[in-house]
């Protein structure tokens, strides 16, 4: 035991000492004076203005596969000097992230002040504090260290270097891709970007939007390749809502791929030769890869097949079939969805047992079964409108696809399959872009790509309706709102996803399906998965009520003290009965304010927070990306207390409508009532920077009503 302690004590200490070295190693090449990009200390005059100015950035990413070792190594490094001209830089770098060590990863930071005197004070990296971030589920470890005595005009250097090893269990890994926008939030003296991989890596890369071309170095020593790219001088952007930056700002795309020679036999698909960049991706390799996905994806649609010819007249249209088949599928995994949702207690969110469809596997599968009915379809693959446009694709994980059947000239679009997707319904970031199709039931050696344009889901479809019924204490202290919420197209999947889960569904999916009860065919479990079950149905509405509270939180500008009452009217996962509804109560203490011996009523408010265009927004150059044409209409109904009347009815009728959208309010009294009602629309799913003045004219209206009140006058 005594001489296994001191082998182990020993490793720990060479390993100590390994580290050591290699921390003063970076720290030596990262604060190098040979470096003459990181000793600047000055900015040019046109820039003295901006908040902060990177004087030098590095970022430099580094692949490689050890030889006779079953793991590979990949790196980062991350080097910035930046000068802080004002508080707002102040306040952004008075604490800096970064990821906390763990087995497998080795983090290695440093952290100085260069004052306006020249006086240089190294941060004792050491008293960062660890920190925990949960998300999905899962919860990483992070470090957070706060930069003392920062003042305006400071120059903070620093650099964050990470070297991960990860474990080869196939033949082939695909290292995680990068997207680089050059510029920066802050304008850019200069830039360094680099990539190195060893020579027997596969690369793919391209530069869009106006990037520079990357240069090429080979190391004649160790035959690796470095690709770098220097550049100067380059204008902030700052943050803009409603762009897409990949679309429009130059940036460069790049992605390494280990393959062993067997996997390159049994998998030449996008890959290129190895040490050569691969910049394109050319048709013939495009449907190259779909046959890969096929001949290499096993899904067996027997059952499916089998559950259409029975329950579908053999003369029923192409769209009912492939209807009749995709929610046999979405039900085919609820019975386990009802498992994982009773085993996962920890959070609402967590509980939620979303169950999504491999991709591939939905490809096949719905392909075959098409096929096999001789329904005529298409297979289709695009590119989400904020990665690139379809002509841009270079990497595989890029492309998301769709089966698309034909009945005439209609069309209907299905998805992979998750617990509410509808047949019909694809995601929001693929309408209105260009996509590629191939004939499914051509043969894969005839297969020929076509170009077409994915439709766009009209605003009227694509809604959110709620009345809002109002009612004020007798002392006016607080007020009770009932909420009746009709939502539909993907309006709806945020609520479904937050609010649902399989017990408010399954009576309504059993009537249609033959649905397997409490937990058959898992008998040895059955007591303890009924035990799970009783007690998730014991807190299921605190935690639902937990979450809708902070729904309610987020929507409002006044704060919520309870909600209450939940109960859903139409789930919204048959096209039968598309929208969801549901209901609730909140109360709250913010809608009223005292005035003399009358009270202020917020009914703008109760249109929810609306955008706000602010001064420093109003100039645009960019364009505008909506992820949807949407619309959202409020119907407000006040009873008022008796003993009082209304004023100030009329101020809240305004009418901004133009080409972008609209925002349209109506306010009436009826009887006791005050009824307001509001209705406010995006048309476009894209709009040129010319068109900003549109969106800001019915956006401002909208924020401004917010601030509307109505006066309660005592009689």
């Amino acid at each position: 035991m005594k001489l296994r302690l001191l082998i182990v004590l020993f490793i720990a200490s060479l390993q100590l000492m390994n580290g050591n070295e290699k921390r003063e190693e970076i720290k030596a090449e990262m604060w190098s004076s040979a470096n003459k990009a990181f000793t600047n200390t000055t900015i040019p005059e046109k820039w003295n203005n901006s908040s902060a100015v990177i004087l030098a950035q590095l970022n430099r990413f580094e692949y490689r596969k050890p030889a006779l070792i079953k793991e590979l190594q990949a790196n980062s490094y991350y080097h910035v000097r930046i000068k802080l001209n004002d508080k707002n830089a102040l306040n952004e770098y008075s604490e800096i992230s970064f990821p906390s060590e763990r087995r497998a990863l080795s983090v290695y930071t440093g952290f100085k002040l260069i004052k306006s005197d020249g006086r240089e004070l190294v941060i004792d990296h050491s008293k960062a504090v660890e920190m925990e971030m949960k998300n999905g589920g899962r919860t990483r470890a992070y470090k957070k260290l706060a930069i003392p005595n920062l003042e305006e005009g400071d120059i903070l250097d620093y650099y964050i270097c990470e070297e991960e090893t990860l474990p080869l269990s196939s033949n082939m890994y695909y290292f995680s891709p990068v997207q680089y926008d050059l510029p920066q939030q802050y304008p850019v003296i200069e830039q360094r970007l680099e990539f190195k991989a060893q020579r027997r890596c596969f690369i793919s890369m391209n530069a869009v939007n106006g990037a520079p071309e990357l240069q090429q170095e080979v190391d004649e020593n160790t035959d690796d390749v470095t690709y770098y790219l220097i550049d100067k001088n380059r204008e902030g952007i700052k943050d803009t809502r409603w762009f897409y930056p990949y679309r429009e700002l130059p940036t460069i795309k790049f992605r390494a791929a280990y393959a062993s020679g067997k996997a390159v036999r049994n998998n030449d698909v996008l890959l290129g030769e190895p040490g050569v960049v691969k910049s394109e991706v050319t048709e013939k390799e495009l449907t190259d890869f779909l046959t890969y996905i096929f001949v290499n994806t096993y899904s067996d649609p027997k059952s499916m097949i089998k559950h259409v010819k029975k329950n579908v007249d053999k003369h029923a249209s192409n769209f009912e079939k492939a209807k009749a088949g995709f929610y046999f599928r979405r039900n085919e995994e609820l019975t386990w969805e009802e498992v994982h949702t009773i085993a996962d207690k920890d959070t609402w969110n967590q509980s939620l047992a979303i169950y999504k469809d491999n991709a591939f596997q939905s490809l096949d599968r719905f392909a075959v079964f098409l096929a096999q009915q001789d329904i005529p379809h298409d297979i289709v693959f695009a590119v989400p409108r904020d990665v690139a446009s379809i002509d841009d694709v270079l990497l595989e994980h890029e492309l998301k696809y769709l089966i698309r059947v034909k009945q005439g000239d209609e069309f209907l679009y299905l998805s992979p399959v998750d617990n509410f997707r509808m047949p019909g319904e694809f995601d929001d970031d693929l309408m209105g872009t260009e996509a590629y199709i191939v004939d499914g039931n051509a043969n894969f050696a005839d297969w020929k790509i076509e170009k077409i344009t994915l439709p766009v889901i009209s605003k009227d479809d694509n809604k959110e309706t709620s009345t809002l019924d109002v009612i004020l204490s007798n002392d006016f202290k607080s007020a009770t709102i009932d909420i009746h919420s009709t939502l539909s197209g993907s309006q709806k999947t945020y609520a479904q996803y937050s609010l649902l889960d399989i017990y408010d569904y399954k009576k309504e999916e059993s009537a249609k399906f033959e649905m397997k009860q409490d937990f058959e065919g898992t008998l040895w479990m059955k007591k303890k998965l009924l035990g799970l079950r009783e007690s998730y149905l014991k807190t299921k509405e605190q935690y639902r009520n937990q979450t809708l509270k902070a729904i309610t939180d987020n929507s409002y500008d006044f704060e919520i003290d309870t909600v209450s009452d939940f109960k859903l009217l139409q789930s919204g996962r048959f096209d039968t009965l598309p929208e969801m509804k549901y209901q609730y109560t909140f109360e709250t203490k913010e809608l009223v304010n005292k005035a003399g011996r009358n009270y202020m009523l917020n009914i703008g408010k109760l249109i929810q927070n609306q955008t706000k265009i602010d001064k420093e927004e109003l100039e645009r150059q960019q364009g505008i990306y909506q992820y949807s044409p949407r619309a959202y209409s409020y119907t407000i109904c006040v009873t008022i207390p008796e003993g009082y009347t209304v004023q100030g009815v009329d101020k809240l009728n305004t009418k901004i409508e133009n080409e972008q959208g609209a925002f349209i309010t109506t306010a009436k009294l009826e009887g006791n009532q005050l009824i307001v009602t509001s209705e406010k629309f995006y048309n476009n799913i894209y709009d040129k920077a010319e068109a900003w003045p549109n969106y800001v004219a019915f956006l401002n209206a909208a924020a401004t009503f917010t601030e509307s009140k109505v006066l309660l006058r005592k009689q």
